[in-house]
């Protein structure tokens, strides 16, 4: 298995959203990319951003743009340190004293929190 940092219990989901950018925005964030802004003479960067302008404008006049993302997270547990299999769960932490020493507290233990 492969190197997990020290966490187990990997999952990953993705999901998709649309978010809003008005023009400007939109514009300043391809500016900022590696491949304009850091990248690109100054003239030639502001020949892009007008050119861009212009294909927003005529292409996608009604604000603001909608751009489609894909947002991928990744949950993963720490077991516990005594080798124990099993993983801090929603409402569980592990609470680390120590060299080695930790353990599972449920939500309702108070003596540590």
């Amino acid at each position: 298995m492969a190197d997990l940092a020290g966490f187990a219990g990997l999952e990953t989901f993705t999901f998709d959203v649309d978010v809003p950018y008005p023009h400007a925005a939109w514009r300043g964030r391809v500016r900022s990319s590696n491949g304009v802004g850091a990248s690109l003479p100054e003239d030639t960067v502001a020949a892009f951003d007008a050119d861009l302008a212009r294909l927003l404008r005529d292409r996608f006049g009604e604000e603001p743009l909608m751009v489609p993302h894909r947002v991928f997270a990744m949950i993963a547990s720490v077991p516990l340190p005594d080798g124990d299999d099993r993983h801090a769960r929603p409402g569980r932490r592990v609470v680390h004293r120590g060299e080695g020493g930790g353990r599972l507290v449920e939500p309702d233990d108070r003596a540590d929190q």
